[in-house]
C-alpha cells in the first residue's frame, strides 16, 4: 500500500494582538507532489480566527503546543487535510508569529499505518522547522492514561459526547465544546477515534478551536465536533437550537433517565445504541482490547465499511475473546451491527467470516408476548433462573472474600453465612442486607465495595422478582449508601430499561412498602428537580399515582410519574408518538388537574422525540392568557413545531 501521505505545506504569518480581520499566511516549505493550487487551497483555508489569549506565550518562552488542531476535507480527490496552528512568542515589537503545519492525507490509504487524526494533538510533527525533513509521524502524548485522568475532571461528559457524536454521525448537527482549552476538545475527539475505523476517523471532521464569529454563513460548523471559545458562548447557545449539541467544558451533565441527559444549553440528548455500546466498553475496561480488534477489522474491511462507521463497535466487542460471557452487551452489539453493517461489506479475512457466524450465535431471543404485556409467570421465571444461577456463586463468593474485610464486618459475614447455609441459600439478599447495616460511614471502603458486588449480583434479582416480601423475610431496611449504588443496577435492568411493565408494577407492591421513601421525588417542582430524576424515581412516584391512587402525591412526584409513563413501552404500544405525552397527562393529572406553569416544567425535561402540543392545548382552551401561558407557548415554540391544527388556540396565548 502506498503512503497515505500527499504532503506537508507549512506557512507562517505575523498577527499583533488588538488587531482584528484574517492574517496572511506564506508557504515556508512545500513537499514534493502539490500544485500551487493545492498550496493556496491548504493557506486559502487555514483559520481566520486568531488565537486565544491563553495560547499566546510568555516572551524567551520556547514555542507553544498547537491551539488548533483542525481535520476538514480537501478539494474533491477524497483527500483530507490535518491541520495545526501554533503561535510562538511575541517579538520585541509585541508581534506574535503563528506557524500553520497541514498534513494532506488520503483517507484510503490510511489502513494501520497512521494514527487517528487527534493522536496527533501536540506531536513532534508540528514543530519541524522549514526545511529540515518530516519527523516520524509519532503520536502526541494523549494515551489510555491521560484520557483517565481527563474523564475524572469532566464527570458525566463522557456519554453526552457520545451521544452527540452519534446524533452527527447519524446526520445530525455537531458537538460544540465551549471553553478556553482546546485539549478538551482533542482528548474527546481522540477517544471517539478510538472506537472507529482508521478510515472513519480520518472522515470525521473537528478543530479543537473555531471561532463562531469568523465570517461564515450563519450556523455552518463544517466539523463533527469542534471546541468554541467562551467568548463566542452566546454563539453556541444559540445553536443549541438548531439541533447542535452545546456542552460547556466545565458542566456537569444531569442524568434524565437511563437513555437522556440534559445539558446547560437546554435541548435534551438521546443516548443512542452506539453511544450506550461505546460508555459500557470504557467503564467496563474493554476499550484497549476493542480498540485493537477495531484496528484488526482495518486490514480486512475496505471502503464499503465507511458507509456506516458505527458498526465497527459492535463487531469489535463480538470479536472479544470472553464474548460469550458478555450476555446483554453482546446482544446489543450484534444488534448495532446488524441495523449499521454497510451495503457491500464482505470479504474473506477471518475475522469478517468469524463476524458472521457472532452474529448468529448473539440473535437476541424473541420475547415472548405474555412478557411483553408484563406476563408475571414468564418474567419472574426469569428473574428466578437468574437468582438460581447466582446464588451459589454469591455463597462461594461470600467465603472467598471473608480474609479481605476487616474485623467486624467479617465476623457478621460468617454470621450471615451460616444463616444463609441453613436457610438453604434463599435468603442470601437478607443476609446481605444483615452485612451491610454494619457498614456505617466509617466502613472502609473496600467492604464496602465486596458487599456492593455481590449485592448486584443477588439483591437486584430478588428486588425484581414479584414474589419477594422482603417485610415478610424479615430483611433490615436497605442502607441508604448500599441503594444509591443500586439504583442504575437496576435502571439497567431489562424490565427497567424495556419497559416490560405497566409503570408503578416494575416492582411489587411489597418491595415498594419496604423501600419506604427511598428514591420519591421530594422536593418544590422545577425543572432541575424534575431532571435529577431517572426510571427509578419515576417508578417509586408512579406506584404512589397510578397505583395507589394517593392523596398527598407531591407535583414533582406527579411529574416524575409523568416521565415514567411517556417512556413506558407497555403504556404507549400503539400509541402514535405525537399522542404519546398528551396520553401520559391525561392518566397523570386528572380532572383537568394540568396547569400552564407545570406544563412549561414538564416540556423543559421531556424529550424532544415526544411532542407536547396536544398535551398543552387543553391547558390553553380552558386557560384564559396570562404571562404564564404566554411563557408555556414560547417554551413549546421552541422545542417543536406547532400542528396546523392547533395554531389558533396557540396563537390567542401570543397575543
Amino acid at each position: 500500500m502506498s503512503s497515505p501521505v500527499r504532503g506537508l505545506v507549512v506557512g507562517e504569518a505575523t498577527w499583533r494582538p488588538g488587531t482584528a480581520g484574517p492574517v496572511r499566511w506564506e508557504p515556508q516549505m512545500v513537499s514534493p507532489g502539490l500544485s500551487g493550487d493545492d498550496v493556496s487551497r491548504v493557506l486559502g483555508e487555514a483559520p481566520s480566527g486568531l488565537p486565544p489569549a491563553s495560547a499566546v506565550p510568555r516572551p524567551r518562552v520556547e514555542a507553544g503546543r498547537p491551539f488548533r488542531l483542525a481535520l476538514s476535507p480537501f478539494g474533491d480527490r477524497g483527500l483530507v487535510c490535518l491541520r495545526a496552528t501554533a503561535v510562538t512568542p511575541p517579538d520585541a515589537s509585541g508581534a506574535v508569529p503563528l506557524r500553520l503545519t497541514c498534513l494532506v492525507v488520503d483517507p484510503d490509504a490510511v489502513g494501520r499505518q497512521l494514527p487517528r487524526p487527534a493522536e496527533f494533538w501536540d506531536a513532534p510533527l508540528w514543530t519541524v522547522a522549514p526545511g529540515r525533513p518530516l519527523p516520524p509521524l509519532t503520536p502526541g502524548p494523549i494515551d489510555d492514561a491521560a484520557l483517565t485522568a481527563f474523564a475524572r475532571t469532566h464527570p458525566d461528559q463522557r456519554e453526552v459526547v457520545f451521544a452527540a457524536v452519534e446524533r452527527a454521525l447519524r446526520a445530525g448537527g455537531p458537538l460544540l465544546v465551549v471553553g478556553d482549552d482546546p485539549a478538551a476538545t482533542a482528548h474527546w475527539a481522540w477517544l471517539v477515534g478510538r472506537l472507529l475505523l482508521p478510515i472513519s476517523a480520518w472522515r470525521l471532521p473537528f478543530s479543537t478551536h473555531e471561532r463562531l464569529a469568523a465570517p461564515r454563513p450563519e450556523g455552518a460548523v463544517p466539523f463533527g465536533i469542534a471546541g468554541v471559545p467562551t467568548t463566542d458562548a452566546a454563539a453556541a447557545q444559540a445553536l443549541a437550537a438548531r439541533e447542535f449539541t452545546v456542552l460547556a467544558d466545565d458542566e456537569q451533565p444531569v442524568r434524565g433517565g437511563r437513555r437522556w441527559w440534559a445539558l446547560r444549553s437546554g435541548p435534551t440528548v438521546a443516548v443512542g445504541p452506539w453511544a450506550r455500546l461505546a460508555e459500557t466498553v470504557v467503564v467496563a475496561g474493554l476499550l484497549p482490547d476493542v480498540a485493537q480488534r477495531i484496528d484488526a477489522l482495518a486490514a480486512e474491511a475496505g471502503r464499503p465499511a465507511t458507509r456506516k462507521p458505527m458498526w465497527a463497535l459492535g463487531a469489535a466487542v463480538l470479536l472479544l475473546d470472553d464474548v460469550d460471557d458478555l450476555g446483554d452487551l453482546a446482544a446489543d452489539a450484534a444488534d448495532l451491527v446488524r441495523e449499521q453493517e454497510p451495503a457491500g461489506l464482505a470479504g474473506d479475512g477471518p475475522l469478517l467470516h468469524r463476524l458472521a457466524g457472532l452474529l448468529t450465535a448473539h440473535t437476541r431471543p424473541v420475547v415472548d408476548e405474555a412478557v411483553t404485556q408484563g406476563s408475571p409467570s414468564r418474567v419472574d421465571a426469569l428473574w428466578q433462573d437468574v437468582r438460581t444461577r447466582v446464588v451459589p456463586e454469591a455463597g462461594e463468593a461470600l467465603t472467598r472474600n471473608l480474609s479481605r474485610l476487616s474485623g467486624v464486618v467479617r465476623r457478621g459475614l460468617e454470621a450471615a453465612h451460616d444463616r444463609a447455609r441453613e436457610r438453604r441459600g434463599d435468603d442470601l439478599p437478607g443476609s446481605l442486607l444483615a452485612v451491610a447495616a454494619l457498614l456505617d460511614a466509617d466502613a472502609p471502603a473496600a467492604d464496602r465495595r465486596e458487599v456492593l458486588d455481590l449485592a448486584c449480583d443477588v439483591l437486584v434479582p430478588a428486588l425484581l422478582d414479584a414474589r419477594t416480601d422482603p417485610l415478610r423475610a424479615g430483611w433490615l431496611p436497605i442502607p441508604g449508601w448500599l441503594w444509591e449504588e443500586l439504583v442504575p443496577e437496576l435502571e439497567a435492568a431489562p424490565l427497567f430499561e424495556d419497559g416490560g411493565r405497566l409503570p408503578g408494577t416494575v416492582l411489587s407492591p411489597r418491595v415498594h412498602r419496604w423501600l419506604g421513601s427511598l428514591s420519591l421525588p421530594v422536593g418544590q417542582l422545577r425543572v432541575e428537580a424534575l431532571q435529577r430524576t431517572g426510571p427509578v424515581e419515576w417508578e417509586r412516584a408512579a406506584h404512589r399515582v397510578y397505583v395507589l391512587r394517593s392523596a398527598t402525591v407531591s407535583p414533582l412526584e406527579r411529574a416524575a410519574a409523568f416521565l415514567g409513563s411517556v417512556s413506558s413501552t407497555v403504556a404507549n404500544r400503539g400509541v402514535p408518538v405525537e399522542a404519546v405525552a398528551a396520553q401520559a397527562a391525561g392518566s397523570t393529572y386528572p380532572g383537568d388537574s394540568l396547569d400552564a406553569a407545570t406544563a412549561s416544567v414538564l416540556m423543559a425535561v421531556l424529550p424532544v422525540g415526544f411532542p407536547f402540543s396536544w398535551a398543552l392545548a387543553p391547558v390553553l382552551q380552558r386557560t384564559a392568557p396570562s404571562a404564564t401561558t404566554r411563557a408555556a407557548v414560547a417554551r413549546l415554540r421552541e422545542r417543536e413545531v406547532v400542528p396546523i391544527a392547533l395554531a389558533d388556540v396557540v396563537e390567542r396565548h401570543e397575543r
